[in-house]
């Protein structure tokens, strides 16, 4: 007889088992309609979450890229001073002078401009 009554027991605690996680448990009223909007906001978040993702990864290549300009702007500034430094130190010289007026195209009134076209291919005779 006992081995009756615990094949019983376990049967009965096996169909038990299988009710408790085969049906929604009576006691939430309405979970349905909660759970509903619970993904909603679960999945409006994660899109949400992703979008500024995208947006963060934008501006950091943005600011990267307006980085490197102002770096490139600052070597070109160092090298303006540099030129304007040497001007400075050899501003009182005759001959320096002279060498920034000729690359500017100055002569003096006694010399003849002479210029010279390199020619073409289709130039030959």
């Amino acid at each position: 007889m006992t081995t009756r009554v615990r094949s019983s027991q376990h049967r009965s605690s096996q169909v038990a088992a299988k009710s408790r996680t085969a049906t929604p448990s009576p006691d939430r009223p309405g979970t349905r309609g909660a759970d509903l909007i619970i993904m909603i906001l679960v999945v409006l978040g994660s899109v949400h979450a992703l979008f500024m993702i995208g947006v963060e990864s934008y501006r950091a290549v943005q600011s990267h890229q307006a980085i490197s300009r102002l770096h490139s702007e600052i070597d070109n500034l160092e090298q303006d001073i540099q030129v304007f430094n040497a001007v400075i130190e050899n501003g009182g010289d005759p001959l320096y002078r002279e060498q920034l007026a000729r690359r500017q195209g100055f002569i003096y009134p006694e010399e003849l401009r002479i210029v010279t076209v390199p020619l073409r291919v289709t130039d030959r005779p």
